[in-house]
């Protein structure tokens, strides 16, 4: 019995690995605006707040997916869930349940955290929404706000998961205003975030000198 459910976990795991592997940035669009070397980015160009997902690519598959939240200049949250930010890099950080808490990263702050793990490139998706909208979602993360029937949204993620946890948070509470559905593979996130679609996308490639290089969709 033993045996038969060792050899069903490592089918699955091979069929998921497989599925993931591909080169990075299957879904870039075909017309894009290049921007040439990378320099800083403007955190966050949304009136209210923004919503921002990362998704991270190596060279033969998709690898990570984390979650930003800023709200204005007040307040901002970063979701890596079963990442390594602050954990095993050069970066030092707190981090709680996932949440990187101190000091909470900025976008360029973060992209350039990749660089350490052989990422060859990262698709960045950016969502306007309401402060009101941004505040409660990081309530739920924080685990200030709380279903009674569903209980405390839990941020710790088992490794491999990251994308499956960010989709399932999105489709269970932002639904309505960010048509999402729950998916395993972060290259299969980021397709359905490029159909939404965001109100600002960047894509990091690695260029041959240790960098990235930027390029933006062509409305």
């Amino acid at each position: 019995m033993k045996k038969s459910i060792f050899t069903v976990v490592v089918l699955s795991l091979s069929l998921i690995l497989q599925g993931c592997s591909h080169r990075p940035l299957p879904f870039k669009p075909e017309s894009v605006i290049d921007k040439g070397v990378y320099q800083e980015i403007e955190e966050c160009t949304a009136p209210e707040a923004c919503l921002q997902i990362f998704i991270m690519y190596e060279e033969f598959m998709c690898s990570h997916t984390a979650l930003r939240l800023q709200i204005g200049e007040q307040d901002s949250l970063f979701w890596d869930p079963a990442g390594g930010y602050g954990r095993r890099s050069s970066v030092k950080a707190i981090r709680k349940n996932d949440l990187v808490v101190s000091p909470v990263p900025t976008v360029n702050e973060y992209i350039q955290f990749p660089k350490e793990n052989a990422t060859d490139a990262i698709e960045f998706f950016e969502f306007h929404i309401s402060a009101e909208r941004a505040d409660e979602l990081m309530k739920r993360l924080r685990g200030d706000l709380v279903d009674k029937l569903e209980g405390k949204f839990i941020t710790t993620t088992t490794g491999m998961f990251c994308s499956d946890a960010v989709s399932r948070f999105l489709e269970r509470f932002a639904s309505h205003y960010l048509p999402v559905k729950k998916t395993f593979l972060p290259h299969n996130f980021a397709k359905q975030l490029y159909v939404i679609p965001p109100d600002r996308i960047i894509i990091f490639e690695e260029d041959n000198k240790g960098g990235y290089t930027l390029s933006e969709p062509l409305n």
